[in-house]
């Protein structure tokens, strides 16, 4: 499960830094929400709470598919 939340959170990221077009502001700010998740997720992991980065990793995953909707 860690490999699979690493994965997830490595592919999120790289979603959310292939998005090339100006966003608007609530576009933004679904994109801070992203990166704090991310963030969180990779602090989760590193403190062995895997369970708790992968719900994380997924709230960022549901927002970035809202994004590129």
């Amino acid at each position: 499960m860690r490999k699979q939340t690493s994965d997830l959170i490595a592919a999120t990221e790289r979603g959310l830094n292939g998005i090339t077009r100006q966003l608007n502001d609530q576009e933004q700010k679904t994109a801070t929400q992203i990166r704090e998740f991310l963030k969180q997720a990779h602090d989760a992991l590193n403190t062995n709470d895997v369970e708790g980065a992968n719900t994380l990793a997924i709230k960022a995953k549901v927002l970035l598919s809202e994004l590129t909707q």
